[in-house]
Order: C-alpha cells, then structure tokens, then sequence
C-alpha cells in the first residue's frame, strides 16, 4: 500500500512540473497580451488604458480575417499533410529490408543530428 502512494506521489510531482512549465510558458504570456490589447503603449511613455479600442480596430480590418482563415488553412493543411506523408513514409519502410530501412531512417534524421551538434558546438 505505501508503494502504491509513493507511485502516485511521484507521478504527481512529474505532472506538477510539467503543468508549471506550461502555465509559466504559455498560459501567462497569452493572458498578458491579452491585457496589453487594453493598452496604448510605445513602450516609451506609460501606457494608456483604451479599453477595447484595439480590439475594436482589429475585428474592423478586413486582413484580419483574411489572414486568419490563412492560418487556419495553414494548420489544416500542414497537419493533415504531414500525417498522410508520415503514416505513408512508414508503411513504406516497414515493408523493405532491414538494412536498406536502418540507412533511409539514417538518412533522413541525420539533418536534426547535424543541426544540433553545429548549434552545440557555436
């Protein structure tokens, strides 16, 4: 039974850390731009409370919404691509030798490798 409770504590720990990082990498720098859309600010002089005005202006340009279906289509896109191009990539190398799929596997993580090796050495 103590175990069983030092497993969970553990575990919990390791999902505490993890759900800090992503409240303290994403959550927190959303909400703050979100704030600072309140504000008129150059970053020079003390910002200004404007209420909605900037989100007023934004929903009122027309390339907002030109580029946000953009980049919905992007997402859409690039996700289902890639996961069509992976699944295919996968079922190709599962059904050739055992050598030949060990160096086309070589082949095309090798570029990650190198990157950041030359990014570890500078």
């Amino acid at each position: 039974m103590e175990n069983n409770k030092t497993q969970k504590l553990i575990a919990y720990g390791f999902i505490s850390i993890l759900i800090s990082l992503v409240i303290l990498l994403k959550i927190i720098p959303i909400l703050s731009n979100f704030l600072l859309g309140f504000f008129q600010w150059d970053l020079l002089s003390p910002p200004k409370f404007i209420k909605f005005n900037n989100y007023f202006i934004l929903f009122k340009d027309p390339w907002f919404y030109k580029s946000l279906i953009n980049t919905i289509f992007f997402i859409i896109a690039t996700t289902f691509l890639t996961s069509i191009i992976s699944i295919v990539i996968t079922y190709l190398l599962k059904r050739i030798n055992k050598w030949l799929r060990i160096i086309i596997i070589f082949l095309l993580l090798f570029p990650m490798f190198i990157n950041k090796s030359s990014t570890g050495i500078i």
